[in-house]
Order: C-alpha cells, then structure tokens, then sequence
C-alpha cells in the first residue's frame, strides 16, 4: 500500500490554540454576565428599599394630616423598623458614632398600629445585609426624638441603607438631615438620613 503524500493527508479536531481560544472567548462572556446579573441585582434591590421608604413617607405625611402629628410624637426617644417583623439598622456590631449609632432595632408595634391606620400594610424594604463601617446594616428605620434632646422635637426621621454609592432620594415634604443626610462608606454602603418638617 502506497502512503499518501502528506499534504494530503486529512486532519479531524480541533488543535489546542483552537480550543484555548474557544475557553477563553467562554470565560469572558461569563465574566460580563456575571457581572452585569450583580448590577441588575444591587439596582433591583436599592430600588425596593426606596419605593418602600417613599411610600411609608407618604403614609407618614397621610397620618400627621389626620391627627396634627407624626406616629409616636409627644414622648421620649422612639423607633421602629418599616417592616412587619424583624430588625433592621444594626444587625451586627457595635453602636458607636458612625452609619448605625442607634443600634439593632426590632419593629415598633405601636408604630405599626398607628401606620396601618391609613394603609393597609407596611411597605417591604430590602433583605440586603451590608458592611458599613465595622457594622451589618440592612433595612430602613423611622425615628421619633421627642424630648430626648431636651425640647420636643416632633420631625419624624427616616434612617435607610442602599448598596454602593447612591444618591439618596427625599419623597415630597422630606428633606436630607444637615449636615449629614448622606454619607457614603468606603465598605460600599450609602447612608440616608431623611426628615420630615412638623
């Protein structure tokens, strides 16, 4: 049996270049995919926290005009989580001067009952934990002062994280806390501190 010239000689798979190559172009798309999923996700998640809060801030401004003042007004220093069960503010770490200085916090049911007198439920803010500062913050929290700082403050406050850099948004009647309304930590978490004028 006669060989065939080499040139002539057929070849079948791929060489090693071909499949580098191919693993490579693979990777990169993977990479983009993911993260773009992790974008979408943050957005998807800021953006519940902050439809939350602009409806609970809608409930508040709702109450005040039918009783004169916002939940929980004309005592001492109280909160409450915007939530129907759980903590939010600090979940883990230590009180201190920084992005979660009130501490953990649980869900008001006094502040509940009083919200729920003019909407049906209490909105849903995001699950999402974040690091700020030595902290685990999630959630969104509404305080009261009262006469903690000596004379009765009667603004209503509204404490809330996102993830990332983030511009806080103020509903209608609501204004940033001077001079620290937004702060942004270098662990990736925004800040919000709103309030509401009596």
């Amino acid at each position: 049996m006669v060989g065939l010239p080499k040139n002539d000689q057929h070849q079948n798979g791929f060489t090693i270049v071909e499949l580098l190559i191919v693993i490579i172009v693979i990777a990169v798309i993977a990479a983009i995919t993911l993260v773009a999923y992790n974008g979408i996700q943050m957005r998807a998640e800021n953006s519940k926290t902050i439809a939350a809060v602009d409806q609970y801030a809608k409930a508040l401004q709702l109450y005040k005009t039918n009783t004169g003042d916002y939940p929980l007004a004309g005592g001492g220093f109280q909160f409450g989580c915007i939530a129907e069960s759980g903590t939010c503010a600090m979940v883990a770490g230590s009180a201190g001067p920084d992005c979660a200085s009130i501490g953990a916090s649980g869900v008001s049911n006094a502040l509940n009952t009083a919200i729920k007198t003019v909407i049906a439920s209490i909105p849903t803010v995001s699950s999402q934990t974040l690091q700020c500062e030595s902290k685990t913050v999630k959630g969104a929290l509404y305080v009261m002062y009262g006469t903690y700082f000596g004379p009765d403050i009667r603004n209503g406050y509204i404490i809330y994280y996102l993830k990332g850099d983030q511009p806080c948004t103020t509903p209608a009647g609501s204004s940033l806390v001077n001079p620290n309304g937004r702060i942004y930590y270098s662990t990736g978490t925004t800040r919000c501190y709103i309030q509401f004028d009596a």
